[in-house]
């Protein structure tokens, strides 16, 4: 999961990349970095389950939003660096969160994925 949200954040900033600073653009673009944290949020249950795939979608749903508040601040014309943190700051949130998995994040597959957790119909 955590290739998908970083090759999906890459293609999205690869793309984006020679995007004028103007109203159109930036709606272009917070609104594909939305559309791409929307896809992330649907393909999380095909990758990961449980409590994990819950705060990643959090996160995402958490990332829309900022997007969202991130255009208008733009239109407001504020400093870009607070939306530049927010985003920034949810990034780090969902590799922490990808990395820290803990022993009832594999419960819905009744294996153990991490060391402690219960084996099958235990």
């Amino acid at each position: 999961m955590m290739a998908v949200l970083y090759g999906a954040a890459k293609v999205h900033d690869y793309v984006m990349l020679g995007c004028p600073n103007n109203p159109a653009w930036m709606l272009a673009y917070h609104g594909s970095a939305g559309a791409v944290d929307l896809f992330s949020l649907y393909c999380a249950p095909f990758f990961i389950s449980e409590r994990l795939c819950d705060d990643i979608q959090a996160t995402c749903i958490a990332s829309i939003f900022a997007n969202f508040v991130g255009f208008c601040a733009y239109m407001a014309y504020a400093p870009p660096s607070y939306y530049n943190a927010l985003i920034e700051g949810l990034c780090y949130v969902q590799l922490l969160r990808l990395l820290y998995v803990g022993r009832y994040d594999a419960d819905l597959h009744r294996r153990a994925m991490v060391p402690g957790a219960s084996g099958v119909g235990a």
